[in-house]
């Protein structure tokens, strides 16, 4: 059997592609500390989804449906959003800080060079129904989308 050495390189954080139609998303807001100390599955930002995240408008509960997600890192390092940036990319709530997909947000930083993006996991989020369990952690719906942002 052959030994292997896997590297780990600081990633980019980029908005996510949820699905294969989705093209943007806002930043509700950011869940992760500027310059965190990032483990695997830490949470980093809730997102409000275009309506084409959903392809097909059928299973939509209404035309304009725009599903908000809970996204967490796979990677670990710090991470490499001042509070500033943070605070531009949610912008002001007026709804008018929409993000393409693929936009880069910052990296997360491990100390070595930056090789290619994150990988994410995404669940469905209802801001109405978020809970606290006591320990700052938000509960997270059952159904999970995850993954590695795929650039065209």
């Amino acid at each position: 059997m052959r030994a292997t050495l896997i590297t780990n390189l600081s990633k980019r954080i980029t908005i996510p592609r949820l699905s294969p139609t989705h093209t943007s998303a806002r930043i509700v807001r950011f869940l992760a500390p500027p310059h965190a100390t990032l483990t695997a599955y830490d949470p980093i930002m809730i997102l409000e989804c275009s309506s084409d995240l959903v392809a097909d408008p059928a299973d939509r509960a209404y035309p304009d449906q725009q599903l908000h997600m809970f996204i967490e890192t796979c990677e670990e390092g710090s991470l490499g959003i001042t509070k500033k940036e943070m605070e531009e990319f949610v912008g002001d709530g007026s709804g008018n800080s929409w993000l393409s997909v693929g936009t880069e947000l910052g990296v997360v930083e491990d100390g070595d060079e930056v090789d290619g993006d994150w990988i994410w996991q995404g669940y469905l989020h209802d801001e109405d129904d978020e809970k606290d369990n006591g320990g700052g952690v938000v509960d997270k719906e059952e159904t999970k989308v995850w993954g590695r942002n795929l650039m065209e």
